[in-house]
């Protein structure tokens, strides 16, 4: 795993790291640390589904569900931000 700051007060950039397949405890313990220290964490090109981005995010603890931010269609820990224009 590469961690790559892109900003001296928020933001990592993380390569090396497929976040389609499980992710194992120690991989697990190096991005919550990185999360701890960076407070964002970017992942270029991984095209994980939204049950793939819940099982992530369970791993760093409860999850919410906000009550009106749009959510994934059976996902609805996970919410849809996009900029592109449709």
């Amino acid at each position: 795993m590469n961690i790559v700051p892109l900003s001296p007060a928020i933001g990592a950039r993380i390569d090396g790291v497929n976040l389609c397949e499980a992710i194992d405890d120690a991989t697990r313990a190096q991005l919550r640390h990185a999360l701890l220290a960076h407070h964002v964490l970017f992942f270029e090109n991984q095209p994980v589904t939204p049950e793939q981005h819940r099982a992530l995010a369970l791993g760093f603890g409860p999850l919410h569900i906000h009550p009106i931010y749009p959510q994934a269609p059976g996902v609805p820990e996970i919410v849809v931000l996009d900029n592109h224009a449709d």
